[in-house]
């Protein structure tokens, strides 16, 4: 899948295979400077490995992979079948 296509899905909302985390999603960052700092995610950066750019609470953005994340409120629900 090229970046075009990516882009083209998250922003939809649509799945990615290997991508835990969608737009607008809240986290919890899980080390580093800024561990235990609540977050939102506002870009798929890559899938390999899945990193994310998520905005701060307190302000600023920064690059963090999916492992360093923790999910406390889903944004969109998806229907499961």
């Amino acid at each position: 899948m090229d970046q075009r296509e990516l882009d083209s899905r998250w922003f939809n909302f649509e799945p990615i295979e290997g991508v835990r985390f969608g737009l607008n999603d809240s986290v919890r960052i899980l080390s580093g400077e800024h561990a235990g700092k609540g977050a939102a995610v506002i870009s798929l950066v890559s899938t390999r490995p899945v990193t994310y750019l998520v905005e701060l609470g307190f302000g600023g953005d920064i690059e963090i992979v999916e492992t360093d994340l923790e999910l406390l409120e889903r944004h969109v629900q998806t229907e499961t079948k």
